[in-house]
């Protein structure tokens, strides 16, 4: 019994997920986010320069360590947040904080 119902906890936390995810993209990716990143068009090249550092680091650590390796011991979590990290870093960009500090959240 007890793994039945540990797995309807863990459904229950589904939809708390898809909620939260819900409101992060209708909230704060509005039409007015996307539309921030690539106009003026010499913001693409200046974000990918501005991230490229922490890019080449991701790289790095994707090809170097080994599920052995892992610093906290946890290969997927390690693998996830580090391919989330590097694509996160074309998506937001130096300007992208400051459009949502001037009313961008509050527009969906």
């Amino acid at each position: 019994m007890s793994g039945v119902t540990s797995i309807h906890a863990a459904i229950g936390f589904v939809d708390n997920i898809g909620l939260s995810c819900y409101n992060a993209f209708a909230y704060n990716f509005s039409t007015k986010f996307w539309k921030s990143l690539i106009d003026p068009w010499y913001t693409i090249p200046t974000n990918i320069l501005y991230n490229l550092g922490n890019m080449w680091v991701n790289t790095v650590n994707l090809i170097y360590y080994t599920p052995s390796g892992v610093p906290q011991g946890d290969w997927a979590y390690f693998v996830s947040f580090t391919i989330g990290d590097f694509l996160m870093r074309f998506i937001f960009n130096a300007n992208s904080f400051n459009g949502m500090t001037n009313g961008n959240a509050a527009t969906a």
